[in-house]
């Protein structure tokens, strides 16, 4: 069942923005198996306004699949000035920002240099300025806006239960949905996800909350969905395997799973990722 029916996705699975992985070349793969949405990588606000070369070639947007950009920001005037110039550089039709559909603002980032400039998941505690960031991408932005989270710093953020208070601000403030990958930054990358807190995200709002984190095959994305979640955004996996989009799309609707890959549908998968990644470049300027 697709998150939000207004907005015509065709499923529930999104494909996540990841540092130098999510490229049109994956994208267009993971949407054609089964992603009702893919995500540019996370791009810093300010840098597209200050027109940063190495920033700027990130905007990949193809006009054959359904994608938005993460955006990182911490001032609201940055974010407002960086909202605005996409919606010039898109009636300007510039094909670096023509086919961005949605706008995510990161708030789980563990990236050390994000968090010393305050931005990604060290913002959660500030919930006064998250609100501020959400009222301006509401308001600048006439798509679906969302943002993703995680359950804050450490544990004792945790405790505090500052994801809820961001969801309460998203709530009031419209957004669309929230994905949350329910661990903290000092949790381990490879370590479980806490379903409890997921569940109690869901529980705590009327958005859409979007599950992400170790979904790897269909069971993982059931066991996920028992949460309450409305969709699952997958990330390494669909790196590994765009596939598995089509396979937990088929098996959440028809009940049965289907039969892995051949090594030949790999290979051609493989040769369309060589050659989109050659030849579906954005000119810069």
């Amino acid at each position: 069942m697709p998150i939000i029916s207004k907005y015509k996705f065709k499923s529930n699975l999104f494909f996540s923005p990841m540092e130098s992985c999510s490229d049109v070349a994956i994208r267009t793969l993971c949407y054609e198996q089964g992603a009702a949405l893919t995500y540019i990588e996370m791009i810093r606000a300010y840098a597209l306004t200050k027109k940063k070369q190495r920033f700027l070639e990130k905007l990949d947007p193809s006009p054959n699949i359904r994608q938005g950009v993460q955006l990182a920001a911490v001032k609201v005037n940055e974010l407002k000035k960086t909202l605005v110039m996409i919606k010039q550089k898109q009636l300007e039709q510039d094909p670096r920002f023509m086919h961005i559909e949605t706008i995510d603002l990161n708030l789980g980032c563990p990236s050390p240099g994000l968090i010393s400039e305050g931005g990604g998941v060290a913002l959660l505690k500030r919930t006064n300025r998250v609100k501020e960031l959400f009222e301006v991408l509401r308001t600048e932005w006439n798509g679906p806006v969302s943002a993703k989270i995680r359950l804050g710093m450490n544990q004792r953020e945790k405790e505090k239960k500052v994801y809820l208070k961001i969801l309460q601000k998203a709530e009031e403030t419209g957004l669309d949905w929230i994905t949350v990958h329910p661990k903290t930054v000092t949790d381990p990358s490879v370590g479980p996800i806490d379903l409890k807190a997921l569940r109690e995200c869901v529980d705590n709002t009327s958005l859409p909350i979007i599950g992400n984190g170790l979904v790897t095959d269909e069971a993982s994305a059931q066991t996920m969905l028992k949460t309450g979640v409305k969709g699952i955004m997958i990330a390494r996996a669909a790196v590994a395997d765009p596939f598995i989009f089509k396979r937990i799309k088929h098996f959440l609707e028809a009940g049965k799973k289907l039969p892995l890959p051949s090594r030949q549908e790999y290979e051609q998968a493989l040769k369309k990722y060589v050659e989109r990644a050659t030849q579906e470049k954005i000119p810069q300027y």
